[in-house]
């Protein structure tokens, strides 16, 4: 059975993006020939007027916004995922006030270390005490005493998502920034964030989650691969984007939109939560600047269950938002390209590719003069971009059943061998060289996708729902679609 749409306020109307905001070009977008403009998410083809291309060229690097208009430009751009901020518009005036909320069962120690960390920060700390039992609840409220911190004490266990609803709703603040109680080092800086707030369509802001360094093989696979950590390029949050979601475990929201977590999710509820605003019109954004520490897990057993956790997210959250969920997403004509080269077939991988580029330029021929270089173009590298992602993510999904499936099946086999070298070794090249061995680092990430797809498959099956694990295949989302190119393919006028 589905769940219920949640509601919360909507977003303010739309407004360009302030004067002395920093913007730049997202990672994937590509200045193709003839004026076009491929990338953002999903991906789409803009063909700008020749003053919106020079500023967009401009924008290659981090530029900072001089006039309405760019600043105009730069807001419609932020919603498509072409542009992401770099840097907020300096503060002008008083920072807005704040409220540290810390949900914590127990684990008195780890409060004590955020407490003292925040509290160079000069701004009210709340303590969320989530059904502690009695030593620790009685430690808990001598600590508040002690830190001069507010305590509300939830008499049962009740979840992350009532704990902080709980604190969210005992503050008096105009924002709340929650902090697990298991974070390793806080910034002092971190409240810098705040100025992202200036924009009224700000809803969220996380800073980068870390890692705290250790030593041995696990550690050195952890150290780029954690879930918590999303990278150094800041974005904006979107389904399906870059950064499709940002960990809790330390944000900033608006008090009016933080205590709208859904109390009925003991697990992804806090993508729930983000995917909620984002639908009301709220922008949330990934500022990897700031950069919190988060402990790595200390054994082989609890890297393998908070990874079958994590995937075990994927069951509720397709009950809400169905599609939005899809472990695949991509161009059918990528998905058979892909097929065709895993099982042998080039024939297929041809056909997918042409037919691709045929129906392309077809829909792009009043944008481009050269409408066959510029669809094979965008063919080709929105499938080269993709495939990588789109073999893992199918083992992600499917492994367990993959692995069964290999025994009786070559093209199985190949996309476990070739889904897991294609991304595991240019991954261990880049981050980890000379921290573990690529035979090492290929098999904890053997372990690690097959662990996340045992809680996808568990949680869809108990749930019910097919949409954890459904695909979603468009037939022109490796260059564009119908509704998105009527609506974006008109000239960007500055």
């Amino acid at each position: 059975m589905a769940l219920p749409p949640r509601v919360v306020d909507p977003a303010p109307p739309e407004v360009p993006l302030d004067l002395g905001t920093t913007v730049v070009l997202a990672p994937s977008v590509t200045m193709l020939g003839g004026g076009v403009l491929f990338g953002g998410a999903p991906a789409r083809l803009l063909r700008p007027s020749n003053a919106a291309t020079a500023i967009l060229e401009a924008w290659r690097t981090p530029t900072v916004i001089r006039t309405r208009a760019e600043g105009t430009l730069a807001r419609r751009l932020e919603r498509s995922g072409v542009v992401t901020v770099v840097a907020p518009a300096p503060r002008h005036g008083a920072q807005p006030s704040v409220t540290v909320v810390i949900p914590t069962k127990g684990r008195v120690a780890g409060v004590a270390k955020v407490l003292a960390q925040t509290a160079t920060f000069g701004v009210a700390q709340l303590v969320v005490d989530d059904g502690s039992p009695e030593e620790e609840a009685s430690a808990l409220a001598a600590l508040c005493a002690t830190a001069g911190a507010t305590l509300v004490r939830l008499e049962e266990n009740s979840g992350p998502s009532t704990a902080r609803n709980a604190g969210a709703e005992a503050a008096q603040t105009e924002l709340v920034c929650f902090c697990d109680s298991d974070l390793d080092d806080i910034p002092p800086n971190l409240l810098d964030l705040t100025a992202h707030f200036a924009d009224p369509l700000v809803g969220a802001v996380a800073p980068r989650i870390g890692m705290t360094k250790a030593s041995g093989p696990l550690a050195a696979y952890e150290s780029c691969s954690s879930p918590l950590d999303l990278g150094s390029n800041p974005s904006d949050v979107m389904v399906r984007g870059a950064v499709s979601f940002v960990p809790t475990a330390c944000v900033l929201a608006r008090r009016s939109l933080a205590a709208t977590f859904d109390p009925t999710l003991g697990v992804a509820e806090d993508v729930d939560w983000e995917w909620t605003l984002l639908k009301a019109g709220w922008i949330i954004r990934y500022d990897p600047s700031i950069v919190v520490a988060h402990p790595m897990r200390s054994s082989m057993r609890a890297f393998l269950a908070q990874r079958r956790f994590y995937g075990s997210g994927a069951g509720p959250l397709a009950l809400r938002h169905d599609d939005a969920v899809a472990p695949i997403a991509t161009s059918g004509f990528t998905a058979l390209g892909t097929l065709g080269l895993l099982s042998g077939q080039l024939v297929l991988t041809k056909t997918a590719m042409g037919a691709a580029t045929a129906l392309l330029r077809r829909r792009i021929a009043p944008l481009t003069e050269h409408p066959t270089r510029t669809a094979a173009r965008i063919v080709v590298l929105g499938s080269a971009r993709a495939m990588p992602s789109l073999l893992r993510q199918t083992i992600r999904t499917y492994g367990p059943l993959l692995v069964v499936l290999a025994t009786r099946s070559a093209t199985a086999r190949r996309l476990l061998v070739v889904g897991t070298l294609a991304t595991a070794l240019p991954r261990w090249k880049r981050d980890a060289r000379g921290q573990i061995s690529p035979v090492g680092f290929t098999a904890l990430q053997v372990l690690d996708d097959l662990a996340y797809a045992t809680g996808v498959l568990a949680a869809a099956m108990r749930r019910e729902t097919r949409g954890a694990v459904r695909p979603s295949l468009t037939w022109f989302r490796s260059s564009t679609n119908e509704e998105t190119l009527s609506r974006s393919g008109r000239r960007l006028e500055h």
